[in-house]
């Protein structure tokens, strides 16, 4: 991270030369609030991680809603390149049935799971079907996560809104020939009922559900 920023404030140091505006280094000047790289990253993953309001963002690190605002459009990219340069940010789409192979070419085996973020209950009547999940009884939005057993995320799908179904989800982004599914041990949970019989594979692995005796 640290080496991330140093290469972001030389270049905008630089062209602000170029361009006759400063020429003030890149490393003087006034120093914010969040001084170190840690808490700039757990500013940045705090953000994505409960989606709060910049008012209430502001206030959990002490400086104001533009303060919180600026620092999230000034950190964001940065902590996603960094994260990029390490090998541990999650791919988003796959171009091919080989591109996906080759990503998870050592992993043995994989799990299949969504995670539901929680949203402010919209004020559009639409919108709050749209985005209303029963199972979690409140409005949310959903994406696919793809991870290993040690809990490394390898795959963070699109996101879709909180009413859509965890196996409609999947059946949206993993085409069934072309999903590759066959190729490794695969794990999910009762959500994706349906998915032995619609996908190919002789290691996917879905729990039993659990009979009612009257």
């Amino acid at each position: 991270m640290s080496h991330v920023e140093k290469e972001a404030r030389a270049a905008k140091y630089e062209q602000a030369v170029l361009n006759g505006e400063s020429k003030r280094k890149p490393d003087k000047g006034h120093k914010g609030i969040l001084r170190t790289p840690i808490q700039k990253i757990l500013f940045v993953l705090l953000y994505c991680k409960t989606y709060p309001t910049y008012d209430e963002l502001g206030s959990r690190f002490g400086m104001s809603k533009s303060a919180a605002f600026d620092n999230i459009v000034r950190y964001f990219s940065m902590v996603q390149k960094a994260l990029a340069r390490l090998g541990v940010l999650p791919h988003r789409t796959f171009s091919n049935l080989e591109e996906f192979r080759e990503i998870f070419s050592d992993i043995e085996p994989i799990i299949i799971d969504v995670t539901e973020r929680r949203l402010n209950r919209p004020k559009d009547e639409t919108k709050q079907k749209e985005n209303y999940s029963g199972k979690k009884k409140t409005h949310t939005v959903k994406n696919t996560i793809i991870a290993t057993m040690t809990k490394l995320i390898l795959f963070v799908g699109q996101t879709f809104s909180g009413h859509n179904h965890d196996y409609k989800i999947l059946k949206e982004e993993f085409f069934r020939d072309e999903a590759g599914f066959e190729y490794y041990q695969t794990l999910v949970n009762l959500g994706y009922q349906g998915i032995i019989k619609d996908y190919e594979g002789n290691d996917i692995q879905i729990p039993f559900k659990k009979h009612r005796y009257v």
